[in-house]
């Protein structure tokens, strides 16, 4: 948890859902959630929604989340967009230049 007079920015992640008996059996981490809020003081609040993946090229990839954008006032919350997860463009291969020592 960050807060300042700019911004109060909450994060948690946690599994949304327990197997029978133990919790910790099973574990997995494609199943946790990852969740951020940061809220302004103009009510405005983005939400970030990352759920766990197999490799963590795509945990680690910018669009693979979704972002929800509130806004707070006197007569509730309203949605304000959303974005749905996507995924980057791959990364281009490197180009290998070929260098010859001239004597």
């Amino acid at each position: 948890m960050e807060s300042s007079a700019q911004r109060a920015l909450i994060s948690w992640r946690y599994l949304p859902e327990f197997g029978a008996g133990n919790p910790y059996q099973g574990i997995d981490p494609t199943r946790f959630v990852e969740e951020q809020f940061a809220v302004y003081p103009d009510g405005k609040i983005t939400r970030t929604v990352k759920q766990g993946t197999a490799k963590i090229d795509d945990w680690n990839d910018p669009l693979n989340q979704t972002t929800q954008v509130l806004q707070l006032s006197g007569d509730g919350v309203r949605e304000v967009s959303r974005t749905e997860p996507s995924h980057s463009a791959p990364a281009k291969p490197l180009s290998v230049t070929r260098c010859v020592a001239r004597p």
